[in-house]
Formats: C-alpha cells, structure tokens, sequence
C-alpha cells in the first residue's frame, strides 16, 4: 500500500474534509479484491426513500478486503488525517465494512451519514469517467468532483460533508459500466 497522507494531502483533510490518495492500492492488490467480490452476494440498498439504488456487501468475519480496511496502514491513513500523527499500529476504535456495487443508471443520492469519524472509500473497479460514477462531495468550503480510478482511497468526514455520486451511463466504450468500491467506517 502505497500513498500515505502527506503535506498537501493533510492539509487538504484538515481544510476540507477531505483527501484524495492517489495508487493508495497497487495494481495486483487491486485485481485480487476485485475478483474476490465477484463471487460474493449483493443485496440491493438505497439511502432514505430515495429512488436511488445500488448493491452492497457487507465485509464481516475475516475477509482479505476486511483485513485491509481494518489493518495498519489504513489505521495509519486515518490517524494522520485526523491528528496529523501516523501511529504505528491498528486504531483504538472500530470500523463497518461493506463493498458497494453500481451498474448502469445507479448512483448514490445526496446525503450526509448519521455515524461515523471518517469514512475511507477505496475503489476496486472504476468505468472511464465519461461513465459517471463521479463521486460529488459538498465540503465546507465548497463542491468538488472527485473520480477515482482503481487503486485511489479517499478519506473523508461523511457526517460532514454532504456526498453523492453521478448516475453511470453506458458509452459506446463500456456500454455496460460497473463501479466497485470498498467502504470503511470508522469510529473512533
């Protein structure tokens, strides 16, 4: 695992609430939780009486993915955005962890979640970016478009900061788009 939170990156959390690692997975790590959740069942959600919705899995027990949202280097990632200091070891607190699924049309509608110290999102598998699929935050000091690429993390106050993501579309490129991304709350 690469990318720690450094210099602009926690001044970004710090300012904003928010902060992107760009290639915070490799490759190879990438490829291995993308064809795990495959063979896992969904269940299909939705946030209030919203008429968007997705697949999740809930992460329990002792999956891989599960193991590398809870382990140190994630720990690390969230103690240095929320302290500025990158313990040595697990966190003192807990964490959910589910994997959520999108096809073509979903998306997550704008919502603020009710619980939670930060919430890490890591993508698995991500369309081209003319698929949609943007995550649109509605931080403090104003909206970005984020697009994560697989591999990228992106850590941020989801009780803060208002978030949302923009409908996928089938292109003539990836007429079937699909977006994975692995989510962890954690509670400090």
């Amino acid at each position: 695992m690469g990318g720690q939170l450094r210099g602009t990156a926690t001044a970004s959390y710090a300012r904003h609430r928010f902060a992107l690692v760009r290639s915070w997975l490799d490759a190879a790590t990438v490829a291995e939780h993308a064809a795990a959740s495959l063979e896992l069942s969904f269940r299909r959600v939705s946030v209030g009486d919203s008429r968007g919705t997705w697949e999740e899995h809930l992460l329990g027990g002792d999956s891989g993915l599960r193991r590398l949202l809870t382990g140190a280097a994630a720990w690390a990632l969230v103690g240095e955005a929320l302290t500025g200091d990158t313990p040595g070891r697990p966190g003192p607190g807990r964490a959910r962890c589910w994997l959520n699924r999108y096809g073509t049309g979903e998306w997550i509608p704008p919502h603020k979640d009710a619980a939670g110290t930060a919430h890490l999102v890591v993508c698995l598998l991500a369309p081209p970016p003319e698929s949609g699929g943007t995550l649109r935050l509605l931080a403090p000091t104003g909206p970005s478009n984020v697009h994560l690429a697989a591999g990228d993390a992106l850590l941020f106050e989801a009780t803060t900061v208002e978030h949302m993501t923009t409908p996928l579309v089938p292109t003539a490129g990836t007429p079937l788009p699909v977006r994975t991304v692995a989510v962890a709350r954690y509670f400090l």
